[in-house]
């Protein structure tokens, strides 16, 4: 590898790293405190066992007050709720990702067949689309989870 390939590899990561500072302090300051949270919850669910004080499962004396052990107490079964709060972590986010990654896929599935067919499929597909928009999401869910 030659000293101008290494070069030019330095320039494109700093030019990528000068565009992220730019991104960032575009935002204000509510939307940098958001991004800083949201950075902690992604660290904190991808080193879950690592930061968990404890296994989720491990089992402690039922209802223990919050002390140095255990920050938050244990609950009922004497699980500490600080891990299962940890480790909760990244089920949340899992599928709090698979629900926008699903959503993206099936509109732009939806989108891209109203676009090529026209006519009637695009305002059944469209009429379609603003029933599931005028449905308030809990009444939705229960229907949607008694036929599944």
């Amino acid at each position: 590898m030659s000293c101008k390939n290494v070069s030019s590899k330095n320039a494109g990561l700093s030019r990528m790293i000068g565009s992220i500072n730019n991104a960032i302090s575009t935002l204000s300051a509510s939307s940098k405190i958001g991004l800083a949270l949201f950075v902690l919850f992604l660290i904190v669910a991808v080193f879950a066992g690592a930061v968990a004080p404890y296994d989720p499962w491990l089992r402690f004396s039922p209802f223990m007050c919050p002390c140095f052990a255990h920050l938050l107490g244990t609950n009922d079964l004497g699980n500490d709720i600080l891990s299962e709060l940890i480790f909760g972590t990244r089920v949340s986010l899992i599928v709090g990702f698979g629900a926008a990654f699903m959503a993206t896929i099936i509109g732009t599935v939806v989108g891209l067949l109203s676009g090529y067919f026209r006519g009637l499929a695009d305002e059944l597909l469209m009429g379609l689309t603003d029933v599931f928009l005028m449905i308030p999401q809990i009444p939705l869910i229960i229907v949607l989870a008694a036929f599944l």
